[in-house]
């Protein structure tokens, strides 16, 4: 009996395996008589380096075909989390001598069908974009569900290629001060450019934060954006008297990407050139020659 223990392990594994498949079985959209997952594997592998046939433009276009469509199975596997029954039963499979592993069974309980899937759906979002934009509130409502936090950034991803549309989202998870995700919301809108123009007042409102990381993180951000900078400059020029150590420094970093605009804190640029901390006093050296080239006397 004892050598029919693998092969009658094997036989169950078969048989629970077609049941699990028969009861998932669902008909992906297609384009061109050919599934959505497979057009996804076929972007993912063109990246890869694996394909240079088809052409990522060819992929696009049937995937932008598809179209909404294609957002249930997007969604699905964007916050798929692998289950641990899958890592026991890879373990058992494991087990079984390599002479009867059915390559097809390792396939399904194996990771990088999972993570190939995970990787598609990334792919899918940036290339529907703006399109995407019914999955807006499932995506938004899984950062709230504590079920999901190890994957966070996979969904923060998602929305950020939404493009603008999803502003509003990255707004309410900043305010929120309960949630663990407002960092990288802040970071994320940095990519937005023009925009993110309505997330201005919220990001100044971060510079009062009690949370110095996500003051250092609003001040780099808007930076980046370099937009409004009439209302911008001087709450970062107030930030640059009330702090020290990085958020100063976050604070004066950001002042460079607004050039000319911000002149008026030119005055305290020229008292920081005095302070105790070299690493100020460089910067803001920077920043003065930045704005008045004719200055060549500064020292370094």
């Amino acid at each position: 009996m004892g050598r029919w223990k693998p092969v009658l392990g094997l036989a169950i594994l078969v048989v629970g395996l077609l049941l699990l498949l028969i009861l998932q079985l669902d008909r992906e959209p297609q384009s061109r008589g050919i599934s959505l997952s497979t057009w996804f594997a076929t972007y993912v592998k063109i990246y890869s380096g694996e394909l240079t046939r088809p052409g990522v433009q060819e992929v696009r276009d049937a995937v932008n075909e598809i179209g909404t469509n294609a957002l249930p199975w997007m969604l699905r596997w964007t916050v798929h989390q692998r289950p641990a029954w899958k890592d026991t039963l890879l373990e058992k499979f494991e087990t079984i001598p390599k002479r009867l592993q059915l390559k097809w069974v390792r396939y399904y309980i194996g990771k990088e069908r999972e993570e190939r899937k995970v990787k598609a759906a990334a792919f899918g979002f940036e290339i529907l974009g703006p399109t995407a934009v019914p999955a807006l509130p499932a995506l938004a409502s899984y950062l709230y569900d504590t079920r999901y936090r190890m994957i966070s950034p996979r969904i923060l991803k998602a929305l950020q290629e939404i493009g603008k549309p999803a502003v509003p989202v990255f707004i309410k998870i900043i305010i929120d001060k309960s949630s663990t995700n407002r960092f990288a919301a802040i970071m994320a809108l940095g990519h937005f450019g023009r925009d993110a123009k309505i997330a201005i007042p919220t990001l100044l409102d971060c510079l009062n934060d009690s949370d110095e990381d996500v003051v250092k993180m609003a001040a780099q951000t808007l930076g980046q954006l370099h937009l409004e900078a009439s209302a911008v400059v001087p709450a970062l020029m107030e930030l640059i008297k009330r702090s020290d150590g990085r958020p100063r420094l976050e604070a004066m970093d950001a002042l460079y990407y607004f050039g000319t605009g911000a002149e008026p804190a030119l005055e305290l640029l020229e008292q920081l050139r005095s302070d105790p901390l070299p690493e100020t006093r460089r910067k803001a050296t920077m920043l003065v020659r930045t704005l008045r080239p004719d200055q060549s006397d500064v020292d370094p």
